[in-house]
């Protein structure tokens, strides 16, 4: 039945494969008779047509009428807010399995109705909140610079990226996490396990001359505002991704 209600191409070869039988049945249903008259099977054919027909539009308004998701069996949604704060914009994204129907969306800068069939759906706010506070300084020694970073967030993020690109290939001499290349050796991932310590100190080590940008990624499971979802039968689930840009320069921050 889930099949039939939540998926285009596989509800209709559900369908098909139900229907065709009876179509066929139906049609050649006088060779399975041998009435002295013809009268009669007619009568025959006619009867089960009828029966048939009416089973058919009993099981399409059944279909109408019936709803996968009840207080029991509620509808998944996910929301999730990817901010930006060096854009300073946000991409709200709305997205369930099955078609999202009518929800409102409630935040400190986000209020929305919502009416569509869609599985997906987005908006753009524009302004950020002041979740992320970060400080970042450079000391030099020789022909090297030390980077220390310091993020302290709002919450408690449940997971923080840290990575590195430069239009030249990067070398990173040391840092107190783990690291590794890309293929290109132009992008450097700093890997910072789950659930970090906060506020969280990330130290490395570059090449004097090195012109890098500092991505920071924080992805929230519990939010540190709230965003209100509001629908009949659904069970949302919230998170929230803030992204930020950070420059280093040849020689300092």
């Amino acid at each position: 039945m889930r099949v039939i209600l939540l998926s285009r191409v596989k509800g209709n070869i559900v369908l098909a494969l139900v229907i065709l039988p009876f179509l066929f049945m139906i049609i050649r249903l006088d060779l399975l008779f041998r009435h002295p008259r013809r009268r009669r099977g007619i009568t025959v054919v006619r009867a089960l047509e009828t029966a048939l027909g009416a089973a058919t539009a009993a099981l399409f308004v059944f279909l109408a009428v019936f709803r996968v998701y009840a207080p029991g069996n509620p509808q998944p949604i996910s929301v999730t807010e990817n901010m930006n704060l060096s854009s300073n914009k946000s991409l709200v994204e709305v997205t369930s399995p099955a078609p999202i129907g009518k929800i409102s969306l409630s935040a400190p800068d986000l209020t929305e109705a919502i009416s569509t069939r869609a599985r997906r759906y987005s908006t753009t706010v524009t302004g950020t909140k002041p979740v992320l506070q970060e400080q970042i300084s450079t000391s030099s020694f020789l022909d090297r610079k030390r980077i220390d970073l310091r993020i302290e967030p709002d919450g408690k993020p449940y997971r923080v990226s840290v990575e590195l690109s430069s239009r030249e290939q990067i070398v990173i001499f040391d840092s107190n996490f783990p690291f590794s290349y890309s293929s290109t050796g132009k992008q450097a991932t700093i890997h910072i396990g789950a659930n970090p310590p906060f506020p969280l100190d990330v130290q490395f080590t570059l090449p004097q001359a090195a012109n890098v940008e500092v991505g920071l990624k924080l992805t929230y499971t519990t939010l540190p505002f709230a965003i209100k979802v509001s629908g009949k039968d659904i069970s949302v689930q919230r998170s929230l991704v803030v992204s930020k840009t950070l420059s280093v320069g040849a020689g300092g921050a």
